[in-house]
């Protein structure tokens, strides 16, 4: 059988040490991905570049869908990468194709993650800050020696976790919220050092299931060819060699990139393959639209570049502030598309046109129906009311807890005033004495340092004046 730590092991496929460095220099997370990624396939290429530098070859479309980036953001990440000296880039043709062909400049021969497992945890937690989150607490409880309630816990602080994802604490205390809801982790306020803390725990039942899910992606083995003998099975309660940080499965190069076996069938105006021409309900694009006039029920791929770009010379020539541009373009979609939107629109050019002129006065408005009717619109609207919820919960701890240090407070100040009486009786004693008795001197010493202590923990020293002897005030 597995042990809890070897289960643990399969769930943080990230070398943070590597990482780390790299959040130093990037300080990016979706770039330190990106990089990543470029680096495991670069590992296993057998490619080289004329100064006999080895690289890989892509295209920007099918590095966009790595992540689920768009193109812009993966032109803005690259440019990244190549202006810090991480890689090198260089435009060719492959296979008759535009390709880039990328070389990264690190000394280490290993990636900093895992992509098969980094994949897997991105499926099962929904993103990919999640993921770096979600692997980050399981490395983390690897090593922590904290107990509570029968449970392990680790202590991570916000900072640090919205440091690892290159985002903000409000953005970091969603995704926490995020794998809480998921059951995928426990998060909880615990006392440690006489200090409130933040703790997390993975679930016994969650790790079963996703070691197990890991453990059978991991040890998948493509059918055998005949005439080759098929490897044996690891034996039970051996993790497989492959579940071992850094190595992975070796890049699929023995197939060309992106090589179309479709034949295809050219004119002046159209290129058409012939497999849509045969079912014309499969071809989702109008290409012969050459001048973007036409709207359907959906912006085809020409039309959605058009508006992206569009959008985005607008922000920049007029220097505004966007909070979320995917939000902006997701109305700006569904305004164009909206027949009651588009009213008095004639074409699809003049009502983008329509759209920038909103953005330069600085008149757009959400437009009506989009939080309702679209899916990307119900999403914000119910991530925007799971965090006004969390907002109005953690005022109402917060209330409580100063209910509690007001009433804290006043139970020292009544202590104070006790011992400043008493002090004030051991004054009047000694004097009637003639200040030769040594153990009122003592008792004197000891409510002194009563009182101070008291007044350290918040106690209003102007409340315990009245009582204390002429000689202290």
């Amino acid at each position: 059988m597995t042990t809890y730590t070897d289960e643990l092991n399969l769930l943080y496929p990230i070398n943070f040490t590597a990482l780390n460095k790299l959040t130093e220099s990037i300080k990016d997370l979706d770039a330190i991905l990106l990089f990543s990624k470029i680096k495991f396939h670069e590992m296993h290429s057998k490619l080289k570049l004329k100064n006999g530098i080895k690289c890989i070859t892509r295209t920007r479309k099918v590095m966009a869908q790595w992540f689920n980036f768009g193109l812009g953001k993966l032109d803005r990440l690259l440019k990244l990468l190549e202006k810090k000296g991480l890689i090198k880039i260089q435009k060719g043709l492959w296979y008759g194709k535009k390709q880039l062909f990328i070389a990264t400049v690190q000394e280490e021969d290993y990636a900093a993650i895992n992509t098969k497992l980094f994949n897997f945890l991105t499926e099962e937690t929904g993103c990919l800050k999640a993921a770096v989150l979600f692997a980050r607490i399981a490395f983390a409880m690897r090593n922590t020696k904290i107990t509570h309630n029968g449970k392990k816990w680790c202590c991570l602080t916000r900072e640090d976790l919205a440091m690892l994802l290159s985002a903000s604490l409000r953005t970091t205390d969603a995704v926490i919220q995020k794998l809480v809801n998921k059951k995928l982790i426990l998060a909880q306020n615990l006392v440690f050092k006489k200090k409130r803390r933040l703790h997390f725990s993975i679930p016994e039942e969650t790790l079963n299931t996703l070691s197990q899910k890991a453990m059978a992606i991991m040890n998948k083995t493509k059918p055998e060819k005949e005439g080759r003998v098929a490897p044996a099975a690891p034996k039970e309660g051996v993790l497989s060699h492959s579940c071992r940080f850094p190595l992975e499965e070796p890049a699929k190069n023995e197939v060309p990139i992106i090589i179309s076996t479709n034949s295809i069938k050219e004119n002046n105006n159209t290129v058409v393959r012939q497999d849509e021409a045969k079912n014309p309900s499969a071809n989702h694009h109008d290409f012969s639209d050459i001048t973007l006039n036409t709207i359907n029920d959906k912006l085809n791929e020409r039309q959605l570049l058009f508006l992206r770009s569009s959008m985005k010379r607008t922000i920049q020539s007029e220097q505004l502030t966007i909070t979320n541009e995917k939000e902006l373009f997701e109305e700006l979609q569904y305004s164009i598309l909206n027949p009651e939107q588009r009213r008095g629109v004639s074409s699809f050019k003049h009502a983008v046109s329509r759209c920038m002129q909103l953005l330069r006065q600085h008149m757009w408005r959400t437009p009506f129906g989009f939080h309702r009717y679209t899916e990307y619109g119900q999403k914000i609207k119910t991530y925007r009311e799971d965090q006004f919820k969390m907002h109005e919960e953690r005022k109402k701890e917060e209330c409580i807890s100063s209910i509690e240090i007001t009433s804290k407070i006043a139970e020292y100040t009544e202590q104070g005033i006790r011992w400043a009486k008493q002090l004030n009786a051991y004054m009047d004693e000694q004097r009637q004495h003639g200040y030769s008795d040594s153990c009122l001197s003592i008792k004197i010493e000891f409510a002194k340092t009563k009182i101070v202590e008291l007044i350290q923990k918040g106690v209003d020293s102007m409340e315990i004046k009245p009582y204390l002897p002429l000689e202290m005030v």
